[in-house]
């Protein structure tokens, strides 16, 4: 089992060492240029990827399935629990007054008020 490793390390080191002597290929200088006409020749025209897969006749239908699973999923979310407390009106707005510091604590208000 040993000799096996070596003998495939031995090949390894060998195909390495005939990579390092192959010589680099430099492209012409429009190469590049080409290349990108090509690409975009290549590419349809018209509409984006994103706009194109909503577009698709087989996309509408999951779209549908998965707006139905998130609101399902939401109401089950938000009934699941025990019923709030019950708050009248007039506490609420007191509740926000109080804490946006819009009640006044002066006796003298309160006396006008009450």
């Amino acid at each position: 089992m040993n000799k096996r490793l070596q003998s495939i390390e031995r090949e390894v080191e060998r195909t390495l060492a005939c990579l390092e002597d192959i010589e680099t290929i430099e492209p012409s200088p429009y190469f590049y240029t080409r290349l990108a006409a090509r690409l975009e020749e290549s590419l349809p025209a018209g509409e984006p990827f994103p706009i194109r897969l909503f577009r698709r006749p087989a996309f509408k239908p999951a779209l549908v399935a998965a707006l139905i699973l998130i609101n399902v999923g939401s109401a089950l979310i938000l009934f699941r629990g025990e019923a709030p407390e019950e708050q009248t009106r007039a506490e609420s707005l007191a509740s926000v007054a109080r804490l946006y510091g819009l009640v006044e604590t002066n006796t003298e208000t309160d006396n006008i008020l009450g």
